[in-house]
């Protein structure tokens, strides 16, 4: 399947810092009185979300017989909405974790994710030449067949990305996404993993960093940004070092011939760099959001919530007898896998 993903580049919604617009159409109860004409039981459908030139932040709200109001939008936790389908329910994921309120302040930020798609392209192509992406049509198939269970082809908010699967040669077990929707997901971790509702819980943590927009918060929260010429041109001077450090551990690329282990290093050097500049390097709160995240998404498709867990517990198995002690201890950018695994809560089955 091509890589290149289309963006829609022209604005479907009249947005702005100033008066920015986001339409969505997501149908609750009023759990409480949130204003005189709305009260506790009363059907409100969400149609918008805006900002006035006053920087104050309102909800377009329908109810009853097809009146309309605009409320606070604060009054919005008011709501509980019911979810009908996956598009739904990522909105409303999305609305719970705060990104429409970011889009209302900053706008959509076209340019910005055009710029990520640029690189991410530029990543993959990088990946196709060295002969690191793992081709196989009916492994494809099948990983997409499971990612558009989770996720649909886009979630209307006018968010520009589409889902999009690429397996990486690379025997260590991980799974990343960038902001266009490109995930990635290694050889080590199909092989690390036992079954498919692990598989699924997994690729749902990722996906819940692309819908929480999270690679493009930590690009905004970064005081500085270098240039994108600039990024590229000092990785080449930069892998050498990141290579003779991950050749000293033990942790090992996927090599059957395929690739040369010169090769894979580099590779490894490239996505670990590009991975910060994508705004990859997650916090450990975003990290624990994109897990309750997954959770709420397994609990929705109806798979065990514990399949989680149990997909970190084989992964902490594989760091420890490689030696990756960091992978596991909760001094890196993620929680510890204990901490994460407690938070879930142990695997009930053998998965």
């Amino acid at each position: 399947m091509k890589y290149i993903i289309v963006l829609i580049v022209g604005l479907l919604f009249n947005i702005s810092v100033s008066n920015a617009q986001l339409s969505l159409n997501l149908t609750g109860f009023a759990t409480e009185k949130i204003s005189k004409s709305i009260k506790e039981g009363d059907m409100v459908q969400l149609k918008s979300f805006f900002r006035d030139e006053y920087n104050n932040d309102f909800a377009f709200v329908s109810y009853g017989g097809g009146a309309s109001e605009l409320i606070d939008l604060k009054k919005i936790s008011k709501i509980n909405f019911k979810v009908k389908n996956q598009k739904e329910f990522w909105q409303n994921q999305a609305l719970t974790n705060g990104v429409y309120k970011n889009i209302i302040s900053n706008g959509i930020q076209y340019k910005l994710r055009k710029e990520l798609e640029d690189e991410t392209i530029e990543y993959i192509n990088y990946t196709k030449a060295n002969n690191l992406i793992f081709n196989d049509s009916y492994l494809e198939s099948y990983l997409y067949a499971i990612a558009y269970r989770i996720y649909p082809v886009n979630i209307g908010d006018g968010r520009p990305g589409i889902l999009n699967v690429k397996v990486l040669k690379s025997e260590a077990p991980n799974a990343f996404i960038y902001p266009n929707g490109t995930m990635f997901i290694t050889t080590g971790l199909l092989s690390t993993l036992d079954s498919e509702e692990e598989l699924i819980a997994v690729m749902a943590h990722e996906i819940s960093h692309f819908v929480l927009d999270h690679q493009v918060q930590n690009i905004n929260m970064a005081i500085k940004r270098a240039k994108r010429a600039a990024f590229w041109a000092g990785v080449a001077t930069g892998v050498a070092a990141v290579s003779d450090a991950y050749v000293a551990s033990n942790n090992r690329y996927y090599d059957a011939g395929a690739i040369t282990m010169n090769t894979a290093v580099l590779a490894f050097g490239i996505a670990s760099a590009i991975n910060k500049r994508l705004g990859v390097n997650y916090s450990k709160n975003q990290e624990l959001l994109a897990d309750n995240c997954a959770i709420e998404l397994l609990k929705y498709i109806g798979i065990d919530t514990t399949a989680l867990s149990s997909a970190l517990l084989k992964i902490k198995k594989f760091s420890i007898l490689n030696g990756n002690y960091l992978a596991i201890s909760g001094k890196g950018t993620h929680p510890a896998i204990d901490d994460r695994i407690e938070f879930i809560g142990n695997p009930v089955k053998e998965f």
